[in-house]
């Protein structure tokens, strides 16, 4: 084999690495990608559970509270006091209001075959009582 057909041959071998190394470095971008894209989506999980406790400690056990301290104080006598109920609430009560776009989830076993979420942060979903 001459030097100029050896030259030929490496420079084929060295084309085919240089290909090889670009599908790599594009491999690698769309990793990066969906690399902050899953960063994005956690940060936006992680903002939703704050604001739901921020609603939970803010809003809806401070409301169980009252009922609760309300059925105490009341001038019943122990016997006549009703027994203590279950109190659900739910996005189809009257009281309930939402901005936004929110999506149905696919939690199982959600009260009235229904549970509702967003990603998107300042919507807010309110119950008045």
């Amino acid at each position: 084999m001459s030097t100029e057909q050896e030259l030929e041959r490496i420079l084929n071998e060295v084309k085919k690495i240089e290909s090889i190394l670009n599908d790599s470095v594009n491999d690698l971008n769309v990793i990066e990608q969906g690399l902050e894209q899953l960063r994005n989506d956690t940060l936006n999980v992680n903002n939703n559970v704050s604001q739901c406790y921020g609603m939970l400690y803010d809003d809806i056990i401070p409301a169980i509270e009252d009922i609760i301290e309300n059925v105490s104080s009341s001038s019943l006598s122990s016997s006549d006091k009703p027994l203590p109920v279950e109190i659900i609430i739910d996005d189809k009560d009257s009281g309930f209001s939402f901005n936004g776009q929110w999506n149905k989830s696919a939690a199982v076993d959600c009260y009235n075959g229904r549970s509702l979420w967003n990603a998107t942060q300042g919507q807010v979903a309110t119950w008045k009582f």
